[in-house]
């Protein structure tokens, strides 16, 4: 499932301890700045069990609203598959996430079931009219290489440290809280070549 005619930037927005990591807050800077350019807006997607300060945190640093999700789920797969339903409702045309090792597996999936390419490791970010070029290390680091990724939504992680965080004290927006139910899939293993169902 594809989108087209997409509008704003998503970015999840990782927690630790109930607040944002690092790399989140950068980006959110980034997005913003884009965002302005385009007159869009920026959401930030936040899945974590007490979510509320994490979401004021996000639009102090950037974001016009933030969606919550309360959930306890950790699985790269379930999170993803949340973060789906939110890009189905939402429909932005650029999905971006740090590029830790939980946004390393959750984006590939994003992007996955929508049929959209996801660059990684991203180091900077232009708008080139309604597509966005990304620069990515590749060879070990040693090229930068722009790319550009010709899907709706463009999916993207984030190195940390790639942007500046720029926070607004105090700053309002609107807080969104969705609730977003995942059917839980039977687990299946495999012995001897026979697959087995529990």
């Amino acid at each position: 499932m594809s989108l087209t005619d997409g509008k704003n930037i998503l970015v999840y927005v990782e927690t630790a301890q109930g607040a944002p990591v690092g790399p989140a807050l950068e980006i959110l800077a980034k997005a913003k700045e884009l965002a302005a350019a385009k007159g869009e807006e920026v959401i930030a997607a936040i899945l974590a069990e007490a979510p509320e300060e994490a979401a004021k945190t996000a639009v102090e640093a950037g974001a016009d609203q933030a969606v919550i999700v309360k959930t306890a789920e950790s699985r790269p797969e379930v999170r993803a598959a949340m973060l789906a339903k939110l890009v189905e409702k939402y429909t932005p045309s650029l999905v971006l996430a740090a590029a830790t090792q939980e946004g390393k597996d959750v984006t590939p999936l994003l992007a996955q079931k929508f049929e959209a390419g996801c660059a990684v490791d991203v180091m900077n970010i232009l708008a080139d009219g309604d597509q966005y070029v990304f620069t990515c290390p590749v060879y070990g680091g040693n090229i930068l290489n722009d790319v550009v990724l010709h899907t709706q939504p463009a999916v993207a992680t984030v190195r940390g440290g790639s942007f500046s965080k720029s926070i607004e004290e105090g700053k309002a927006g609107k807080i969104i809280e969705e609730t977003i139910e995942i059917a839980a899939r039977k687990a299946v293993k495999f012995k001897a070549g026979a697959e087995l169902n529990e």
